[in-house]
């Protein structure tokens, strides 16, 4: 179910009696893409799709912070390094303090990352291979792979 479903569920009153669905399948791994790029966060919200997660992918901090409390877990976080005057890791702080720990991948227009920052930083543009083994090599595994091995 999209997010666009989910919230307009609740603003068309022919559908009262109907119970809310939920924001996202409780067997599906979750990852929330914070970019302020749309073409980047497409590209990314896409292949991550591809390779099984249920993606949210927003444009700001804010809205990152929002969903996740929706939500209430997540098993990845791509945040871009500079968002609109926030840092990425502050965001991926505020995230765990919402969902706890969950792998982290940074994508940065610069070739140089913040010190400190322990996560991977992938460089934009990148391709689409190269990004997705950056992702498996912060989660072991895609969940496309573990419902394969299931």
């Amino acid at each position: 179910m999209s997010l666009l479903t989910f919230l307009t569920h609740f603003a068309d009153p022919r559908i009262e009696d109907r119970p809310p669905p939920t924001l996202v399948s409780d067997c599906r791994a979750i990852a929330v893409v914070v970019d302020d790029d749309p073409g980047m966060r497409t590209l990314m919200t896409m292949s991550l799709e591809q390779v099984g997660y249920q993606v949210i992918a927003v444009a700001c901090a804010a809205d990152a912070i929002t969903k996740a409390q929706l939500v209430g877990r997540l098993d990845l976080v791509v945040a871009d390094l500079e968002l609109h005057g926030v840092q990425g890791p502050a965001v991926v702080d505020a995230l765990r303090a919402i969902s706890g720990y969950m792998p982290v991948v940074y994508v940065s227009d610069y070739h140089e990352g913040l010190i400190g920052v322990a996560d991977p930083i992938m460089r934009k543009p990148f391709l689409c291979g190269e990004w997705l083994r950056a992702v498996a090599s912060v989660v072991g595994v895609l969940p496309k792979d573990k419902l394969l091995a299931a």
